[in-house]
């Protein structure tokens, strides 16, 4: 058998290997957790293209991880219009947090409107963790700027919505 059929052999065997559904489970897992919860200006989508790319073009990445990237890549395509369609479903924007005062580090601004967010979380009885905190909009003395929250998933999402009402009972 030539070194060439080998190879191909080798590919096809290597597809369904459990290699290949552990390397997805680890590719939808930091999907989940950590790939839309850092705070790029790029788009998802133009991150995914980016992948896309590299994995067209590289050929020193194993096969088991490139076709675990575009089974992910196929699911959030079926599932969503556009990959930024599901982090849009688990979004939430809250108004009225206070701020720190502009003097305060940026740092410790952004870690007290995370203690923050976390408290109302708390308040409501949800236990998650967002993936993601931010402010959207300029600081401002008059009111303080919205923040836009990312939850985990769907189900963290309504379960807040669901109980929002009780933040008016609270002090």
């Amino acid at each position: 058998m030539s070194s060439t059929a080998t190879r191909i052999n080798k590919r096809k065997d290597s597809i369904g290997s459990p290699l290949h559904s552990v390397a997805k489970k680890y590719i939808v897992d930091q999907l989940n957790e950590e790939f839309y919860s850092s705070q790029v200006s790029l788009s998802l989508s133009a991150h995914m293209d980016t992948l896309s790319s590299f994995f067209d073009n590289a050929t020193n990445v194993p096969r088991d991880v490139t076709d675990a990237f575009r089974a992910v890549q196929s699911l959030i395509k079926s599932a969503y219009k556009s990959p930024e369609q599901y982090v849009h479903e688990r979004s939430l924007v809250i108004q009225g947090i206070p701020e720190l005062p502009p003097s305060a580090s940026s740092a410790s601004r952004q870690m007290d409107v995370e203690n923050k967010v976390m408290e109302i979380l708390d308040a409501l009885s949800v236990e998650s963790r967002p993936c993601s905190v931010s402010r959207m909009g300029r600081p401002s003395e008059v009111r303080p700027p919205l923040t836009k929250v990312v939850l985990p998933s769907g189900s963290h999402y309504f379960m807040v919505l669901g109980k929002a009402r009780r933040l008016r009972e609270l002090p």
